[in-house]
């Protein structure tokens, strides 16, 4: 999972909502999530913005571990 899709189901926000606050499409925002297509420099720039992270953080993959896992390492 990449960290934009990450960081917009962390705040529980469907691609629409995503795409109207940026002013991306949200087909746009259905292929930069799934490694299809990158998003331009200035794309990037505006999630980012919107996220409050860095740019580059946002096309990196993260791991996701589940509650079982996690409860696992305590």
């Amino acid at each position: 999972m990449t960290r934009l899709k990450f960081e917009r189901q962390n705040r529980q926000l469907s691609q629409a909502a995503l795409a109207f606050a940026s002013h991306i499409a949200q087909p746009l925002i259905s292929c930069i999530e799934i490694g299809r297509l990158k998003p331009t420099a200035a794309q990037l720039a505006r999630l980012a913005a919107f996220f409050r992270v860095a740019p580059e953080e946002l096309l990196k993959d993260v791991a996701v571990l589940g509650p079982r896992v996690a409860e696992g390492s305590k």
